[in-house]
Order: C-alpha cells, then structure tokens, then sequence
C-alpha cells in the first residue's frame, strides 16, 4: 500500500531523492566530480550546474528518465502516485494538463523503474 503524506510533494526533497538515486549523490553526472556543498541547494532547486573538472552543463536530472519534461517533481510524483493505484489514464490527463498517450509513456517509465 502506498503511504502518502505532505512531505511527497515537497520539490527539493524529491529532488534530493532523484539525485541520489540518479547521480549516487551531489556530483557531476557525466565525471561524477563531487558537488562542492555551498552549491547543493541550487542544485536541488533546479539550477543549471558547470562542472569545473569536464566543463559540461547539468541539472538534478540531467542522466535521468526526468530529464527533459516540463513536469515538476510534485507532478511527478502525483503522477506516479495516481499511476500506482490504478487511476485511468484520462483522469491524470485532465488533471495535469497532458495527453492520456504521455500518461501511458510515464506509466511504462515508471514500470522500469521500480523493477
């Protein structure tokens, strides 16, 4: 069963959560240098990152199956949430503004994911 609370909406703690599923932690996705710690809030409020050892641009999503969407963190999992307890795809279209097609798309995602 699905425990759902205030906390599940809150972006820079899913944030932190994707980077450290994603990344193993505050660190350049592409030459995993570590992030120094004055920068991590901006990074897990979404700032874009220049790695100072390869020179690449990054965010918290940047490697992820997240990168790319105009989805925030909070859709995200509301999505993911309504996805897990059965809610049709249309419903979840309605509410978040999207496409029963991409509701569908981030079904299969999310499949993947929690193998």
């Amino acid at each position: 069963m699905i425990t759902f609370d205030t906390e599940m909406m809150n972006e820079t703690l899913i944030n932190a959560r994707i980077v450290e599923r994603f990344h193993g932690g505050f660190r350049c996705p592409f030459c995993e240098t570590p992030l120094h710690e004055k920068h991590h809030l901006r990074f897990l409020s979404g700032g874009r990152m220049r790695c100072g050892a390869c020179e690449r641009f990054y965010t918290y999503r940047t490697g992820t199956p997240f990168s790319g969407s105009k989805l925030s963190s909070a859709e995200l999992v509301l999505l993911e949430s309504l996805l897990a307890v059965g809610v049709d795809a249309k419903p979840i279209a309605a509410l978040l503004n999207l496409s029963a097609d991409t509701v569908l798309d981030w079904k299969t995602k999310f499949e993947v994911l929690n193998v």
